[in-house]
């Protein structure tokens, strides 16, 4: 998987494991300037049809423009929270997300509008930030999240995924594929104007303690 880690909570690119299907109905939450919207597009073709959703409208007009000058045909853009998606029930096949969840101001609601959305036997695909090291001090946990752009508490696999089974998902899995080096945390301190956390992370304890992960449910 890519990883981008200048990116906000450093996550990769989901699409290439959503196993798209042509004619696929697709939402991306937090679609930000629409790059997963356009390669999710390109794979379900003009049968299927791919909404982004944004509460930026900065980000929304980007992704419109972006759109445009791809000439992409079967793509949408709608403003509004990943908390209360303006789509409705069972109307979606494939629910993505980059590194958005953990930004949300309620996740267990977020993941339960996700869910809502899909249709029976629909599937639900996020690349997200969690706590991969057991024993991690809470505090440091935070901390550390702060440097990577995330302002909630990071969840564990375990608790991400019970968050889910509570959502109404099933056959939930949690795959870690990058772990957070110390070097990367004190490269993107700086770059995010946190480099006074710094200071209350130990390099022995936080190394490797981050990670990003693909987190999956199906409908």
């Amino acid at each position: 998987m890519t990883v981008n880690m200048a990116s906000a909570c450093g996550c990769g690119t989901p699409v290439p494991y959503a196993c798209l299907q042509r004619g696929e109905r697709v939402l991306d939450l937090g679609c930000g300037t629409g790059d997963d919207v356009a390669q999710a597009a390109a794979l379900v073709g003009e049968a299927g049809h791919v909404f982004g959703l944004d509460k930026s409208l900065e980000m929304l007009q980007r992704a419109v423009e972006n759109a445009a000058v791809r000439e992409l045909a079967n793509v949408s853009f709608l403003e509004g929270a990943i908390e209360s998606i303006p789509l409705a029930d069972g109307s979606i096949d494939v629910v993505i997300s980059n590194c958005v969840i953990n930004l949300s101001h309620s996740r267990p609601a977020a993941l339960r509008e996700a869910r809502r959305v899909l249709a029976p036997g629909g599937r639900f695909l996020a690349a997200d930030l969690l706590v991969a090291k057991a024993g991690l001090p809470s505090e440091m946990a935070t901390n550390a999240a702060l440097v990577l752009g995330c302002s909630n508490e990071l969840w564990t696999a375990e608790h991400y995924a019970q968050e889910l089974e509570d959502a109404g998902f099933n056959m939930v899995s949690v795959e870690v594929f990058a772990r957070v080096p110390w070097r990367q945390l004190e490269a993107q301190a700086h770059k995010t104007g946190h480099a006074g956390l710094l200071g209350t992370l130990d390099p022995f304890v936080v190394h490797d303690a981050l990670a990003s992960a693909l987190v999956r449910g199906c409908a």
